[in-house]
C-alpha cells in the first residue's frame, strides 16, 4: 500500500512540475538534453527524486531563461520576482550566455551548477531553493548574495587562463555592430567632470562622424553613426581581457551596450601615438577587431 501511494505521488509530483515549467503561451519550455543532466541519487524514495528533479529543472529553466532576455518566464521560477521585473522595466542585464551552465548536483540548500566561460576555470554555483507550496522556488537574494562573496573571497579562481584570451587581427579596427558593418575612422577625446573629479572620455567613431564632439550632440543622433566608447580601459599598462570594470559600450541612437568579454592591448608607437587593439566575439551581431592609432 505504502510502495502504490509513493508511486502515485511520484506521477502526481512530475504532472505538477510539467505544468509549472510552461512558457508565457502556456507552452512546455524545451526540455534540458539528459547528456547534461547528472543522474539523481538512486537511492532517494519516489518522492524524494521528484523533489530532486523539481529543484533541478526549476534552476536549470530559471537560467536558461535569462540566457533568452525572457524575465516574466525567469520570475516564475523565484520566490519574489520583484528583481527579475525590475531588469525587464529597466532595461538592465543579467548576463548568462546559452549553454554555458550544467546541472552538477543536489545539495541539502539547493542545487549546484557549474558555469562554464571561454578562457576561463569553472565555476561551481549554489543555487539556493525553498519550498513554496507542493513545488520549489528559487532564493534570487541569498543566490546571488553568495555569488558576489564567492567571487571576493576566490578572485584568483575568477582570472582568465591567458594574458589575451582573444587573438588580434593586423587590421584597422572593423567589424559589425548592431547588425551592421562598421570601419573605424578616428578618436575623439574630452575632458569631462564627474562626480569623482575630471576624467578624459575616448570615443572611436566612424566615418558618419564628421565634427567630434558635435556629432554626438545632434538632435538625431543616428545620424551620427555608432560609437565605440573605450574609457573604462585602462591604458596605463598593456592591456589585457574585459571585465566588469575594464570594458567597452558601443553607443547608437541613445542606447548602449556593454561588451564585458574581450580583449584589449595597448602600446606606444615610435611616433608617440597609442595603438588600442581591440577582439571580442561575435554576440548578438556585435564583434569587433582590429587597432586603431591615436594621441592620447
Amino acid at each position: 500500500m505504502n510502495r502504490l501511494f509513493a508511486v502515485l505521488t511520484l506521477a502526481i509530483t512530475t504532472s505538477l512540475l510539467a505544468a509549472c515549467l510552461q512558457d508565457d503561451n502556456g507552452k512546455p519550455i524545451a526540455a534540458i538534453e539528459p547528456s547534461k543532466i547528472q543522474t539523481l541519487n538512486s537511492s532517494k524514495t519516489p518522492i524524494e527524486l521528484a523533489q530532486n528533479e523539481w529543484k533541478r529543472d526549476t534552476a536549470l529553466y530559471f537560467y536558461k531563461s535569462l540566457s533568452l532576455y525572457n524575465y516574466d518566464s525567469a520570475a516564475r521560477y523565484v520566490k519574489d520576482p520583484e528583481p527579475i521585473l525590475a531588469m525587464k522595466d529597466n532595461g538592465a542585464t543579467l548576463t548568462v550566455k546559452q549553454n554555458s551552465f550544467k546541472f552538477n548536483r543536489i545539495v541539502d540548500e539547493g542545487v549546484i551548477l557549474t558555469f562554464s566561460r571561454y578562457c576561463y576555470p569553472d565555476r561551481e554555483h549554489l543555487v539556493y531553493l525553498e519550498q513554496v507550496g507542493r513545488g520549489f522556488k528559487i532564493d534570487f537574494e541569498r543566490t546571488q548574495r553568495q555569488l558576489m562573496e564567492s567571487a571576493m573571497a576566490n578572485v584568483d579562481h575568477y582570472k582568465p587562463l591567458k594574458k589575451y584570451c582573444y587573438d588580434f587581427k593586423d587590421q584597422p579596427l572593423q567589424g559589425e555592430l548592431g547588425g551592421s558593418e562598421w570601419l573605424a575612422t578616428g578618436v575623439g577625446l574630452q575632458e569631462v567632470q564627474y562626480p569623482g573629479g575630471r576624467q578624459t572620455s575616448i570615443t572611436i567613431h566612424e566615418e558618419r562622424c564628421k565634427q567630434y564632439p558635435e556629432c554626438i550632440y545632434v538632435a538625431n543622433p543616428s545620424s551620427a553613426g555608432t560609437f565605440v566608447l573605450v574609457s573604462q580601459l585602462d591604458f596605463s599598462g598593456t592591456g589585457g581581457n574585459f571585465s566588469s570594470s575594464e570594458n567597452i559600450t558601443i553607443s547608437y541612437n541613445s542606447s548602449n551596450k556593454i561588451i564585458s568579454e574581450g580583449s584589449y592591448r595597448v602600446n606606444k608607437l615610435p611616433n608617440g601615438k597609442t595603438r588600442l587593439e581591440i577582439s571580442f566575439p561575435d554576440d548578438e551581431s556585435y564583434s569587433l577587431n582590429g587597432f586603431i592609432d591615436f594621441t592620447l
